[in-house]
């Protein structure tokens, strides 16, 4: 039995090292080998509510309360709604991570002239100033079981559809990011 934990332990050590590189792999390709986006006339309140509403169990376990303030007269415009959805999911889970004692999440839609901004304000940790430039970086990570890809697909998303990502963060106030998307009703010809 002693020689059997042995071998037992590095052989578990092993597997879950395996299990944690494989994980890193399948992100990777999943980031890399994305599908084109589809655009399609959309109204972007019902997809942030619909989002919110898929992650509602989690962020209740999480103790974390939600503030919609969508803006009622925000047209309807092309978006790629699977890709805009990994983009709030993704964005959405950062806040809940930076907020592990719970917290307030504020989503907030502004129209301004052509442009859609989306604002997704926590109250968690913030990041420091010397690390906000790399968040958007592949493999950047502050999470024990995260990849580092997360916001580098949202980044790359936000840019496919013409727009742009900011992010303010004060440490143990919180951080918004500001999504800007502008609002297009035809698609560009090519």
């Amino acid at each position: 039995p002693a020689e059997r934990k042995k071998i037992e332990n590095p052989v578990q050590v092993l597997k879950d090292e395996t299990d944690r590189l494989d994980r890193i792999v399948r992100n990777f390709l999943r980031a890399t080998r994305r599908k084109p986006l589809r655009f399609e006339l959309g109204q972007i309140n019902e997809l942030i509510s619909k989002t919110v509403l898929f992650l509602k169990p989690e962020l209740k376990a999480s103790k974390i309360h939600i503030r919609e303030e969508l803006d009622q007269q925000m047209p309807a415009f092309l978006f790629d709604p699977e890709g805009i959805y990994q983009v709030c999911l993704n964005v959405i889970k950062n806040a809940m991570d930076a907020m592990g004692n719970g917290g307030t999440l504020r989503i907030q839609t502004v129209r301004k002239e052509k442009l859609c901004l989306i604002h997704f304000q926590d109250t968690g940790v913030g990041i420091p100033e010397n690390k906000v430039s790399k968040i958007f970086d592949a493999y950047y990570t502050t999470k024990e079981e995260g990849s580092g890809l997360g916001l580098m697909i949202v980044y790359q998303i936000i840019r496919e559809h013409g727009g742009r990502i900011e992010v303010a963060s004060k440490p143990n106030i919180g951080t918004t990011f500001t999504i800007i998307l502008p609002i297009r009703t035809e698609k560009l010809s090519l």
